[in-house]
């Protein structure tokens, strides 16, 4: 596996994992296939701060992302971001989501952030043990936070401090 900071050139399969991710069931992703990015908005996204991704070994298919945008541009903030992340259903329990996660905590230490903020539907059982396994607790829960596929979600509000 392969993981590294992906670039404007990834935009386009980047798009397709992202519509892929959103395509599964059950959902775990809070978005319909007519608001993902364009290519061209996905490629000025990818750049802010971080985006990693996770390929196969040969380089060619995209397993799963993950993504810290800080929270604010408030000096008082910048220490904060929030956590967004993907792995393709056939990829999970396979160490895609853990060698992700490390990689972007160890950037977030790197880079002066100290506190990792993210959300996660309070039903993901295997996404929540990834995020506990890798130091973040829970904070809060979002009652019907969501609306998808015709029912009311709730999710959790998770965060890694250093």
């Amino acid at each position: 596996m392969i993981i590294r900071p992906a670039t404007a050139d990834d935009a386009p399969r980047y798009v397709a994992h992202v519509r892929r991710i959103v395509e599964e069931r059950p959902a775990t992703a809070p978005l319909a296939l007519d608001e993902v990015r364009t290519v061209e908005d996905m490629a000025a996204w990818i750049a802010s701060p971080i985006t990693l991704i996770a390929l196969d070994d040969a380089g060619d298919a995209m397993l799963g992302t993950i993504n810290l945008r800080r929270t604010s541009p408030r000096r008082a903030l910048h220490h904060t971001a929030v956590l967004g992340m993907s792995v393709r259903a056939e990829s999970r329990g396979q160490g895609v989501g853990s060698a992700l996660m490390r990689a972007a905590l160890a950037w977030a230490a790197d880079n002066g952030l100290t506190r990792v903020e993210l959300q996660v539907f309070a039903d993901n059982a295997r996404a929540i043990a990834l995020y506990e396994k890798h130091g973040f607790r829970h904070e809060g829960r979002r009652r019907n936070a969501v609306f998808l596929d015709g029912a009311y979600l709730d999710d959790l509000i998770m965060a890694w401090v250093r």
